[in-house]
C-alpha cells in the first residue's frame, strides 16, 4: 500500500492530489466533499480502498478475526460485473480476486446503464456474507429501480460463487435481505451513506463475523462528519509520504 501526496503547481482540476495504492484522486474529487455534491466513483473507490487495506496492512488495527477475508469492489469493477450477461464473463474479473477466504464482499451500486461508466445519479450498497450465505442490501433513498437491479445483480455473483464452489454452504438459492437504514433527507448524500454502511458494516464484522445484527442508529451522526472526515484523512495521507 502507497500513498503519495502532490503539491499544486498550475491549480486546475486535473491536479492530482493523491496517489494511495491504485486509486488517483484528483482536485476536482476532493473538491467534492466540501460541499452539498454527489461523491463520484474516485472518491468511493477511495475509501472502498482503504477500508480495505485497513484489515490487513495497517498494524495494531484489531482486525485479525478478518485479516484477508474482506474484499470491496471499485465502482467501476462493480459497473462491469452489473453489465456482464455470464458467468464466464464475471470469471474474467472475479477468478483471481475472489477466493476460499473472502467471507465478505462489498458492492457500490448505481444506476448508471452504460457499460463503460461509473456514473450514474444514486449510490446503495450491496455486501454478501458468506457465513450467512446472504446477500444485505442496503438503499438511503429506497429506489425501486436500484433496489430491482441490486437483486439482480447478487443474482449473477450467486450464480459465480455456485459454479466455482466458493459458497460455505451447499444451497444454491439466492437469500437477499433489505436493512432497514437510516434515510438521507437531501438529494447529494447517498455517496455518503454508502461509505458510512460500509465503514460500520465493517466494524461489526470485525467483532461478531457477520452482519446480521449490525447496529446502525449512529449512521445519521456519522454521516454529518463523514466528508470533513474524509478530507482530513486525505490530507493525511498526502501528507505522510512527503
Amino acid at each position: 500500500m502507497t500513498s503519495r501526496g502532490y503539491k499544486s503547481k498550475t491549480g486546475d482540476d486535473d491536479e492530482v492530489i493523491l496517489s494511495f495504492d491504485d486509486c488517483l484522486l484528483r482536485k476536482s474529487d476532493v473538491n467534492l466533499l466540501k460541499g452539498p455534491f454527489w461523491l463520484n466513483d474516485a472518491i468511493i473507490g477511495f475509501y472502498f480502498t482503504y477500508l480495505e487495506k485497513s484489515t490487513h496492512t495497517f498494524e495494531d488495527n484489531g482486525y485479525d478475526k478478518i485479516r484477508g477475508k474482506v474484499k470491496y469492489f471499485s465502482p467501476e469493477i462493480t459497473q462491469f460485473l452489473k453489465m456482464v450477461k455470464s458467468v464466464s464473463e464475471c470469471s474474467m474479473m472475479l477468478d483471481c480476486v475472489i477466493t476460499k477466504d473472502i467471507q465478505f464482499i462489498f458492492f457500490p451500486l448505481n444506476d448508471c446503464q452504460k457499460y463503460d461508466d461509473a456514473g450514474g445519479t444514486h449510490w446503495s450498497l450491496l455486501v454478501y456474507s458468506n457465513p450467512e450465505d446472504k446477500f444485505f442490501y442496503l438503499d438511503s433513498m429506497k429506489s425501486d429501480y436500484n433496489r430491482s437491479m441490486a437483486k439482480s445483480f447478487a443474482n449473477g455473483i450467486n450464480e459465480y460463487l455456485i459454479t466455482n464452489n466458493l459458497k460455505n454452504t451447499q444451497s444454491t438459492s439466492m437469500s437477499f435481505k433489505d436493512i432497514q437504514c437510516p434515510q438521507q433527507t437531501n438529494g447529494y448524500d447517498c455517496g455518503v451513506f454508502v461509505l458510512t454502511y460500509a465503514e460500520i458494516i465493517l466494524q461489526h464484522v470485525k467483532s461478531n463475523l457477520k452482519v446480521e445484527g449490525c447496529n446502525f442508529s449512529n449512521v445519521n451522526k456519522l454521516v454529518s462528519s463523514q466528508r470533513s472526515k474524509l478530507l482530513t484523512l486525505i490530507d493525511d495521507l498526502k501528507n505522510k509520504d512527503s
